[in-house]
């Protein structure tokens, strides 16, 4: 203070600078009021003094000047005066010596935290750096990184600057830490446009060159998001990247975790065996550290992977539940918590105390809990909670537990209310298109016809625009499931006894809203050239269907397109007025569990729709095709057609004739309703009860912050 005041004489400017960088240690604490307004106090008169002597301050000092302040208080009067002399000082210099790529990115970083975006400032940076010496030892990867977030932060776009910045990178050939890798990678991949496959590919490189084992789990979770949310498919980096977080599975963070879970997923490297193997992990994470992003992100990981673990989805839900609702009985919670403090007590004690398995007590029975943990500190368990539900992350969850074909009360016997909850607290305005399209399928695969779903639907369709193909497709299959279950052959006004007043306004026309809802979707598949495509068989559907004209089903159409509904069908035989669907592994969950060779969401959802609209209806699965006896089985053609006649022979025959006999089988017996005797086998063992629609009981309201990190979401299949 002595200093500040002046009482003891001038200070030189580069020793306010210092002063104002360790003062800024004490901004991050919470301190008493008069304390507080005593620390500012000071900040500002060391400012002024550094405002005052800006013209004799090198880079470096100006640098170290902006970063001292705290993040986000230059909107404050008496922090903006030394901001704008910082700012003048750099854009009048116009020897690029004068910078270095350090000083000029600590620059940059500061102003975008605070985000002062100055055009002139940006552009004069971005001229500067340009003409810097390439060679520079301080053109290190992270001021390279540094600039370009910078940059992306403050919404500004330099293309020559970041080719420049691209082509130092990509001379780099080794040398960059797994650190230097990731960072580069983030920040590019933030930028609005794409600088081209050659410096990503050159990253994927310098990565797949680094062993696994020298990856840290953050590094991993950067790499594989920001390659996930270019759009790139690097098939050799996601697997070396796999093979890393196989290894670090116990290292990452409940965060880095979920995050890298998504960024595969996001890829489509999303593996059975990946998810089969994190998801031991997932359960180790006590319940009060997964955020509800961490619970979005995993729970959809699983899905893109179609791996459905109910141990895992019953972990992910209540940890989900705890955020959103008190539905939860104080009882469970306390169980819950007790779980999750002993859980993370004996891991921290195993770390400490390099012991395995738990402890023994005196008479050979395991010790008391309250002696096995009694040296370690009570605060080890405590929670970590992050972001509450926003509209994208509970449509993701449902539609996550959609795909797995998991409703809500499979899981837990409160869930569904308390997703309902979610849905209902959040205003229709706050919603995207796609965030609607995306509920209204999860409501169709899962018939869910509660008015607190149902409402929200319907009025997103009626004010949300514009809408894309896809999302115009899933809300198609929700007003087609809603027909078909009243066989109706369209939604009248009648319909409206299905809605509940309240949240709807009053003279909503519903069918005007799916007439409207049609005619987009007509002008969607004519601007898309449906009728025009040419589809592609799989070797399987041509298998089935040599088969069957081999049988005599000469008149068999493929790839019918049902009028009504829409559903492309694999095979049409008109003379038998049979639907033969081809499903090869897509078409089911995957894994080794319990729910292996089950339908998925969008598969059962076809399954029902085509049973509804009258269809005799027979799946051919690929485990059962694949299990036919024989040899030659990649062959295609019947025997005694030209390609067979300089191949025939009695192996393949044999298996012709097997075939044969398969969809001789399948298409004399009586109908075999592949789902209801699936659906028959889950509920008899789990003794599930359908949902009954109806309950509208109202909770509590939920609170709305912001969230990010989550990307958006889209299955196909929709």
């Amino acid at each position: 203070e002595p200093f500040a005041n002046g009482s003891r004489g001038d200070i030189a400017p580069e020793d306010a600078v210092f002063m104002m960088n360790r003062l800024k240690q004490g901004t991050r604490k919470t301190l008493p009021g008069a304390e507080q307004k005593r620390l500012e106090g000071l900040m500002a008169a060391l400012g002024a003094v550094v405002e005052a002597g800006m013209d004799e301050l090198s880079s470096k000092y100006v640098a170290l000047a902006l970063n001292s302040l705290p993040p986000g208080r230059f909107e404050v009067e008496a922090y903006r005066p030394l901001v704008d002399a910082a700012v003048a000082r750099c854009k009048s210099i116009r020897d690029p010596d004068w910078f270095s790529p350090r000083s000029l990115s600590m620059i940059l970083n500061a102003c975008a935290k605070a985000r002062v975006r100055d055009d002139a400032l940006l552009h004069h940076a971005a001229t500067m750096l340009t003409r810097l010496d390439t060679v520079r030892e301080d053109f290190s990867a992270q001021a390279i990184s540094v600039i370009v977030n910078a940059y992306s932060k403050l919404n500004c776009s330099s293309e020559e600057l970041f080719d420049h910045l691209a082509g130092i990178v990509k001379k780099q050939r080794t040398g960059y830490s797994p650190q230097a890798i990731s960072s580069i990678v983030n920040a590019y991949s933030h930028l609005p446009s794409s600088r081209g496959p050659e410096l990503m590919a050159h990253m994927s490189l310098l990565t797949i060159k680094t062993p696994p084992n020298q990856l840290d789990a953050q590094a991993v979770a950067n790499i594989a998001s920001g390659f996930a949310r270019m759009g790139i498919d690097d098939a050799p980096l996601f697997a070396h990247l796999e093979k890393a977080a196989l290894s670090l599975k116990s290292s990452f963070t409940p965060q880095g975790l979920t995050m890298t879970m998504n960024a595969f997923a996001k890829a489509n490297h999303m593996t059975p065996a990946l998810a089969a193997t994190l998801a031991p992990v997932i359960l180790e994470f006590p319940s009060q550290r997964l955020s509800a992003q961490d619970v979005c992100h995993a729970v959809h990981a699983f899905a893109k992977a179609q791996v459905r673990d109910d141990a895992v989805l019953k972990h992910l839900m209540y940890a989900l539940q705890t955020v959103i609702t008190d539905s939860v009985t104080k009882e469970e919670a306390a169980q819950e918590r007790k779980r999750d403090a002993k859980k993370a007590k004996r891991a921290f004690f195993v770390k400490n105390r390099n012991t395995k398995g738990p402890m023994v007590g005196k008479d050979g029975e395991d010790a008391e809990e309250e002696d096995f943990f009694k040296d370690v500190p009570k605060d080890v368990a405590a929670p970590a909670r992050g972001f509450p539900l926003t509209p994208q992350a509970t449509a993701t969850v449902m539609l996550s537990l959609a795909s797995l074909y998991a409703h809500p009360d499979e899981i837990s016997g409160t869930l569904l209310k308390s997703l309902l909850a979610a849905i209902d607290a959040i205003p229709v305005k706050e919603y995207q298109p796609q965030d609607i399209a995306n509920l209204a399928w999860s409501a169709a695969v899962l018939e869910l016809r509660a008015p607190r779903i149902t409402d929200k639907i319907w009025e997103g369709m009626k004010s949300l625009t514009p809408m894309s193909a896809v999302d115009l497709s899933q809300l198609h299959q929700f007003v087609l499931s809603i027909k078909l279950d009243r066989g109706d052959s369209e939604v009248g006004y009648t319909f409206l006894d299905h809605v509940s007043t309240p949240s709807i306004p009053k003279g909503v026309d519903i069918p005007r809203i799916v007439r409207d809802l049609e005619e987009k979707l007509a002008a969607s598949e004519k601007a898309g050239g449906k009728g025009k495509k040419i589809f592609t068989r799989s070797v399987f559907q041509q298998q089935v269907v040599e088969t069957l004209r081999g049988m005599g089903h000469t008149d068999l159409i493929e790839e019918f397109v049902d009028p009504i509904s829409g559903y492309s069908l694999d095979i049409w035989l008109p003379s038998r007025k049979t639907a033969i669907e081809v499903d090869g592994p897509m078409h089911f969950l995957q894994g080794k569990g319990d729910y292996a060779q089950t339908p998925s969401g969008s598969t059962a959802m076809k399954w029902r729709h085509l049973r509804q609209l009258g269809y005799s209806f027979r799946s051919v699965t690929h485990w059962a095709w694949d299990a036919i006896p024989g040899e030659s089985r990649d062959s295609l053609a019947a025997p005694g057609s030209d390609s067979q006649e300089s191949s025939r022979d009695g192996s393949q025959l044999s298996l012709y004739s097997e075939r044969k006999l398969f969809m001789d089988r399948l298409l004399s017996e009586e109908e075999v309703d592949f789902w209801e005797s699936w659906e028959d086998a889950r509920v008899g063992a789990r003794g599930f009860e359908q949902y009954e629609d109806g309950d509208s009981d109202d909770d509590e309201d939920l609170d709305d912050d912001d969230e990010e990190g989550l990307d958006d979401v889209q299955f196909e299949g929709g």
